[in-house]
């Protein structure tokens, strides 16, 4: 049986990586759609929003970048795909206390089921991570066109 493809839709940002706000994130993700789309992507922006304020507690800085259907003109996004980046330094000094908030909000399968979040970890120093997440990130399905991630900076 071959798998379902999903279907590809032009992208909200230009190629590159875009630092952004929430608010601005909010206007350039949430503003282009109405009716049951926009419902959608409001519950999943609230989502996000409470995650990276559950993020910002750990007192970590770390960037943020978001892309997948959401990301683009994608009636219906099933979920939210981003990455977490973060300097390998300061997550080895993080405190004992609240390294296990760090793992379960990093965890990909418990962030899916909590917040409709498909969440991926690399350390900034990685520039293999990185670029693999460019790549994957940075191109539409048909891998060729290329689109924009939105970048979210989250400093305690």
């Amino acid at each position: 049986m071959v798998p379902e493809e999903k279907p590809d839709f032009p992208p909200l940002l230009a190629a590159g990586i875009h630092a952004h706000t929430l608010s601005e994130l909010e206007a350039v993700a949430l503003a282009p759609f109405g009716g049951p789309g926009l419902e959608r992507r409001i519950e999943l922006f609230s989502r996000l929003k409470y995650w990276i304020g559950q993020l910002a507690t750990v007192g970590l800085s770390v960037d943020v970048w978001i892309d997948g259907s959401f990301m683009t003109h994608c009636p219906m996004p099933r979920d939210i795909d981003l990455l977490v980046v973060a300097p390998e330094n300061d997550v080895n000094n993080l405190p004992h206390d609240v390294r296990p908030t760090l793992e379960q909000l990093t965890n990909n399968q418990f962030c899916r089921r909590a917040y409709n979040l498909d969440v991926y970890f690399a350390l900034a120093h990685d520039l293999h991570q990185k670029a693999y997440w460019r790549g994957l990130f940075g191109f539409c399905r048909d891998e060729i066109t290329p689109k924009g991630i939105a970048l979210i900076k989250i400093t305690p």
